[in-house]
């Protein structure tokens, strides 16, 4: 016996006798939208942990997150920063210094007068997941190189 797939039209129960049957999910939107971060939690613990960071430095790096784009660049200027923490430029701008020695946020690209900076892909990521691991790994080599130039 000879198997025939079809299809039926729910409406009307009629029989349609061309056509290759396939589904099509819907997608289903978050309901944050764009305003998302995934955050890796180990990461987090061991940021929490850390005693050589003030609460200065927390609330700027809370900050930076939620100004984070897709592809973790993160484009705001430091007296913008300063201005919605209330806090004094120099203190945002030290606060960034420690994040990127620690290697929590990385330089970018300059946008006209303002500094960009990347989230380290191993703290944590905003971004399509299939570029994730390649972003990971890339981090990864120019750690490894600087490392090695010192």
């Amino acid at each position: 016996m000879q198997r025939r797939v079809g299809m039926i039209d729910l409406d009307t129960g009629e029989l349609l006798q061309s056509g290759v049957p396939i589904w099509v999910g819907v997608k289903v939107k978050s309901p944050y939208e764009e305003g998302w971060v995934a955050m890796n939690q180990h990461f987090l613990e061991e940021f929490a942990a850390r005693r050589d960071i003030g609460l200065e430095v927390y609330r700027v790096f809370l900050f930076l997150d939620a100004r984070l784009n897709f592809r973790n660049l993160i484009q705001v200027p430091q007296t913008e920063i300063a201005a919605a923490l209330k806090m004094k430029k120099q203190s945002v701008n030290r606060a960034i210094h420690k994040l990127e020695e620690l290697g929590i946020i990385i330089r970018g690209p300059k946008v006209g007068k303002n500094s960009s900076w990347k989230l380290n892909p191993n703290a944590g990521w905003k971004g399509r997941v299939k570029e994730l691991r390649p972003a990971i790994a890339e981090h990864s080599h120019h750690t490894k190189l600087r490392e090695e130039e010192d």
